[in-house]
């Protein structure tokens, strides 16, 4: 009875997790969308950080060397051999850097690969305490490595997300093929909506890890909403949607 209680509630606490997350994102795809938000008010008025106050502070360097550098006509042409100083260079988050895009996806597919391991939760509480817990850890740490990564990345960190995010897509695949020993999962379970989406996700975060991890191109931090890459406010929006969907059907829950 204890036991039974126990992971009642543990499966609780998940549903919690997971219809969380699902919130979040919604409220984040309001803010997405919305023409009046946040976002834009961030982007129109003062930077909420430094990150955004160097961009800014060299953006209009940039724009103040052009307007000297423009021909006047009042004032006399310098020598064509005077030397022209070069402009200042952006962030190389705004000249294209990778990581500028890649994180956030990172981010995103690891809280949703969570919200799916916690939705499915309770009912592998119900199948055994081991396969729930273990699912509970799973979410949990997911979603921690998200948070984490939101606040700075660094190559330990990537190289963490890479090595879990292909010990659990390895596991799964062991799982669907010829089960797990000691009659875990005595035989091959059958892939279903859920399933296949977390391994989604997991594969999007190994990918970004992988290929960060390969550059050596490593940003110290994902960077506001705001100035998310627009790669990465449309896969937040899918990523939404899909969980959505998913929690609303219930489709192998």
């Amino acid at each position: 009875m204890i036991a039974l209680s126990a992971a009642d509630s543990a499966g609780t606490l998940a549903h919690g997790i997971h219809y969380a997350l699902v919130a979040g994102g919604l409220v984040g795809l309001t803010v997405l969308l919305a023409p009046t938000t946040l976002a834009s008010r961030r982007r129109a008025g003062a930077p909420h950080d430094e990150h955004e106050r160097r961009i800014r502070r060299l953006r209009d360097e940039l724009l103040a060397h052009r307007f000297a550098a423009a021909p006047v006509t009042s004032v006399a042409p310098a020598p064509a051999s005077a030397p022209v100083p070069a402009p200042p260079r952006l962030p190389a988050s705004a000249a294209g850097d990778a990581s500028y895009a890649l994180l956030p996806l990172a981010v995103v597919s690891s809280a949703a690969a969570a919200g799916v391991h916690a939705a499915v939760c309770p009912g592998h509480f119900r199948e055994g305490a081991l396969l729930g817990a273990f699912f509970a850890v799973t979410a949990l740490a997911q979603l921690v490595w998200a948070g984490l990564l939101l606040r700075g990345s660094s190559r330990p960190l990537l190289a963490v997300g890479l090595a879990g995010n292909l010990a659990l897509l390895t596991l799964w695949t062991a799982t669907r093929t010829t089960g797990l020993p000691w009659g875990l999962i005595p035989g091959p379970e059958e892939a279903g909506p859920w399933d296949l989406a977390a391994c989604a996700w997991e594969l999007v975060a190994a990918g970004v890890c992988f290929q960060l991890l390969h550059d050596g191109r490593v940003r110290s931090r994902v960077g506001g909403w705001s100035g998310w890459h627009p790669v990465a406010h449309v896969f937040f929006a899918t990523s939404v949607v899909a969980l959505g969907l998913l929690t609303i059907s219930g489709a192998g829950a």
